[in-house]
């Protein structure tokens, strides 16, 4: 069989590779990898598997395979980094993946068995491939030991559902047991115990599979229920509130004899509580499967605590299932510790009960409720219009329409002669100075990501002339916000703290001059996030902003202060929840043309309590569920509403949902398909399916292709239904690949790859990155992010071995540290002496002379700032010991500056 494949036919049976009509010379082992690969393109092949068929029963490292498969790729045309033909999928292994023809060979096959078993595998491959290439995938999986394959091989695609993968999952735990305890002293016979037990798990189990709930293994005198899991419930508490009354109600029937229960039979008691575990299974029974968390201690405990007869629950039970149950407060649990949390006893239901409402999806609603709030935006316009510059914020809950009142003002503005920017704030940005701004500024002046430097930087020209500023003066302070390489050295003219104010004044003078053009509008979202230096140049455009045509428009979630609200023309709208006729609107468009009972409606009203996000999704739930009496009731809690929805995708759609989370609310889709390693066409199935679940959206096309969640709620409750290990495992990933095949990003953002190796446990390469972020922060004077990622750098550091290259690596970071402090919080700030006193101890412990001189300089600045002059002369002294043993004019230079300037402030003006 001849398989041709790009520019290459690889001929099995002469052991041949011809690459554009030239026969490639292919080491054994290089040709066997790519034989085995080729023959199960179809999957992912592990690392180990590979190892296990090329080199069987030898220790193979990882240096020897990947030298391999390197080998293979310079045989085939292909590359680590273009990967057109062989794919690393980081974390898994490797998948061939260019389509390939399949050619029968015209020469008869060798009748000598020795021609094929001289070239090893390739003779177990020859033999199976007229078999194995015209198998489907369900005839693939079903046949591995004829191939020679290990019978568990299909299992290592990571695209294969896992039956121990865990997740976590917000539940609500219910534990029952018997009132009377046994005791040494009681006589009953254990039979008799058991016998009880065995008539309690029967009214429990008919209790919790009437509200949807999986009873666990009987473990000692204990009956356990799991509302929540293995599929996420919007209204597990609720379910669980009304199993645990439901039980109450059938164990007091049968104290009173019926359904053949002794007279005798013992009491109840019932706990309750609310809270993340971890289950060891995601499917449709829990049985088999492990629930671990504190959650299902704290019920125990809850249970124990119980007097007879009685429920108790914990506050978030007591709140979340308020709408069906009523609890009362009663303070500790008897026999509670002083610093346990309060208990609820649960009454029994509500004398007007509420009709449970069922949840869902959602989709593009009506424009309701906003209207006042849109009136206003257009009147602050029409005043910043005619010259007096004004500043709104948007402020409300996630969820309540920040984003969709500032995007239906900007619909309204298509016709009116302005300019219209637009940034945000992103949680994972909140350390990358002037985040907000690049794109604000990209935007003004038309700036694309494929734009070379010197377009960049033409672009940059003509957008400053074009304003009336002179290019010469201010292009290369912005050249250096945008990460761009400045026309001029500025750090040999300029202190970092000139730089950084000339910087913020170079924004501030183009907006400004855009703005007497044409009216300008400036939207920046997500305020909560925004770095410091971003916040600065706002702060800075505030000030001038009064007699210019500009609107500045915010949004930001409550407990984020402008540093501006006080001033005269800036304006906070405080958005309210939607009135009750108005998201009935919002539900009627979810779910028409489909009827849906009043009750139904009324219960989803009730429970969003006008939160517009809460509406959508409760009503597209209510559509997915239907009349099922499961789901009776939904929390207010919207994590579990959007940990069903993401529940209810395929296996592989979820998979690719979670990664995407792990990636960031933004993901730019090459970068997706890298980390995913999924086939071209798997992938575009699952991006159909999570568009059409309206979990991600897509933002641009063409090459700079992006997607998006709909909201930053679905990110953070996919990211963290993961356990910590694949959270891990996907940082990891998601490291390597930034590495390896995104090395611009790398180089221009060390800080994103910092935050993917901290989370990914990948502490060594993390502290480099740090470092590298917290040098490229203070070079551009961004002082307080240069500090946050140089203190995460130290955090990370500690749990390293304690080694003499982790000290050499704390010393970078403490002496670089050093200056962001104390341009930042003045040279006599307590972290000032600490990071330079530190570097001073390391460098003594390694003997490190060339960083000791700015471990003591810092000290020296440190002193003589405070006014201890007999500290700094002999910290002086020493310095100019220290640089005359190295013989270093520069540090020569310092050493004489310390010592004169110290002596003079003493008053030795002679010595000086």
């Amino acid at each position: 069989m001849i398989y041709i494949f790009g520019e290459c036919a690889l001929d099995m049976r002469r052991h041949t590779l011809h690459r554009a009509g030239q026969n490639i010379p292919v080491r054994r082992k290089a040709f066997q990898a790519l034989t085995y690969l080729l023959l199960h393109r179809e999957r992912v092949v592990s690392k180990q598997e590979l190892c296990e068929q090329i080199w069987p029963a030898q220790f193979i490292s990882d240096a020897t395979l990947e030298s391999t498969i390197k080998a293979v790729r310079q045989a085939i045309g292909d590359s680590g980094r273009q990967q057109r033909l062989i794919q690393t999928v980081y974390g898994h292994g490797y998948r061939f993946i260019s389509p390939v023809q399949e050619q029968a060979d015209p020469a008869p096959p060798p009748t000598d068995e020795a021609d094929l078993s001289s070239h090893g595998v390739v003779s177990a491959f020859a033999q199976d491939s007229q078999q194995r290439v015209r198998l489907s995938p369900v005839e693939e999986v079903t046949e591995p030991a004829e191939a020679g394959l290990a019978p568990n091989a299909a299992l290592h695609s990571p695209h294969g559902t896992s039956t121990t993968a865990g997740e976590w999952k917000m539940v609500t735990v219910l534990c029952c047991g018997l009132a009377e305890a046994l005791t040494e002293s009681e006589p009953e016979e254990p039979e008799g115990r058991y016998r009880q037990m065995h008539m309690l798990y029967t009214l429990a189990r008919d209790a919790v599979q009437k509200y949807g709930g999986s009873l666990q293994p009987v473990v000692g005198d204990h009956i356990l229920a799991v509302f929540g899991a293995p599929m996420a419930q919007e209204d597990h508490a609720q379910h669980a509130a009304l199993a645990a009354l439901e039980l109450q109600r059938r164990v007091r029937e049968a104290r009173l004899g019926a359904g053949g229960f002794p007279a005798d039979f013992p009491g109840l008691r019932v706990g309750l509580h609310t809270g993340p575990v971890a289950v060891s299974a995601v499917g449709e029974s829990l049985a088999g499967a492990m629930v671990v968390g504190d959650t299902v201690m704290r019920a125990i405990v809850l249970q124990a605590q119980a007097p007879p007869g009685a429920i108790l629950c914990g506050e978030t039970t007591a709140h979340l299932a308020r709408a069906v149950v009523q609890a009362e407060a009663i303070g500790l649990a008897p026999g509670a510790g002083a610093s346990s949390p309060p208990a609820y006893t649960i009454l029994g239901r509500p004398t007007l009960r509420r009709p449970g409402s069922l949840g869902g999806g959602r989709i593009l609603t009506p424009f309701v409720g906003r209207r006042r709030e849109l009136r206003t935006l257009h009147a602050l316009l029409a005043q910043a219009q005619q010259g007096r510059g004004q500043v709104v914020g948007v402020v409300g809950e996630p969820g309540l329409g920040k984003s969709r009142l500032v995007y239906e003002f900007h619909r309204g503005l298509h016709r009116q002669p302005l300019t219209y920017l637009a940034g945000g704030c992103f949680s994972h940005s909140t350390a990358t100075p002037y985040a907000p701004m690049q794109a604000l500024l990209r935007q003004l002046c038309g700036l694309r990501e494929e734009d070379a430097p010197a377009a960049a930087t033409a672009k940059l020209h003509a957008s400053l002339q074009a304003v009336g500023l002179v290019p010469a003066e201010w292009a290369s302070f912005l050249l250096q916000l945008l990460e761009l390489p400045p026309e001029i050295d500025l750090l040999a003219t300029l202190s970092p703290q000139a730089l950084r104010a000339r910087t913020v004044q170079a924004f501030v003078r183009l907006t400004l001059q855009e703005a007497r053009h044409q009216p300008l509008v400036l939207e920046v979202e997500n305020l909560h996030w925004i770095d410091a230096s971003s916040e600065e140049v706002l702060q800075v455009l505030v000030e001038q902003l009064v007699g210019s045509r500009i609107l500045l428009l915010l949004t930001y979630r409550p407990g984020y202060r402008p540093p501006w609200i006080e001033k005269s023309y800036v304006t906070q709208i405080a958005l309210a929840p939607l009135a009750p006729h108005e998201s009935r609107r919002v539900v009627q468009a979810v779910v028409c043309p489909a009827p849906m009972p009043e009750e139904v409606v009324r219960a989803i009203l009730t429970r969003a309590e006008g939160n517009p996000l809460f509406l959508e999704e409760l009503a597209h739930s209510a559509m997915a569920y239907g009349d099922s009496p499961r789901t009776a009731g939904v929390p207010t809690s919207l994590q579990a509403v959007l940990a069903a929805r993401i529940d209810r995708l395929p296996a592989e759609a979820k998979r690719l949902l979670q990664m995407a989370a792990v990636i960031g609310k933004d993901v730019p889709a090459p970068f997706l398909e890298a980390v995913a390693g999924m086939p071209e066409a798997a992938l575009e199935r699952c991006l159909v399916q999570l568009q059409a679940a309206e979990l991600l959206y897509e933002t641009t096309g063409g090459a700079d292709r992006a997607l998006t969640f709909k909201h930053v709620l679905i990110q953070e409750a996919a990211y963290h239904s993961l356990l910590k290990s694949a959270r891990q495992g996907y940082h990891q990933q998601i490291a390597h690949v930034l590495a390896e095949r995104f090395p611009e990003i790398a180089e221009t953002q060390p800080e994103l790859l910092a935050h993917h190796c901290t989370e990914g446990g990948l502490s060594e390469q993390a502290v480099g990155y740090w470092q590298r972020a917290g040098q490229r922060a203070l070079q551009r004077s961004a002082n307080i992010e240069a500090i946050s990622h140089l203190t995460k750098g130290l955090e990370v550091l500690k749990t390293l071995p304690d080694t003499p290259h982790r000290a050499q690596q704390e010393l970078v970071l403490q002496t670089t540290l050093g200056p962001a402090l104390m341009a930042s919080q003045g040279f006599t700030a307590p972290g000032v002496e600490a990071a330079y006193h530190r570097a001073r101890e390391l460098c003594q412990q390694a003997a490190e002379i060339p960083q000791l001189f700015p471990a003591m300089w810092g000290l020296w600045v440190f002193d003589v700032t405070r006014g201890e002059l007999q500290e700094g002369q002999a910290l002086a002294e020493q310095l100019l010991s220290l640089a005359q043993r190295v013989q270093a004019p520069a540090l020569l230079l310092e050493a004489r500056h310390a010592l004169w300037s110290t002596s003079f402030w003493r008053g030795e003006l002679r010595a000086a």
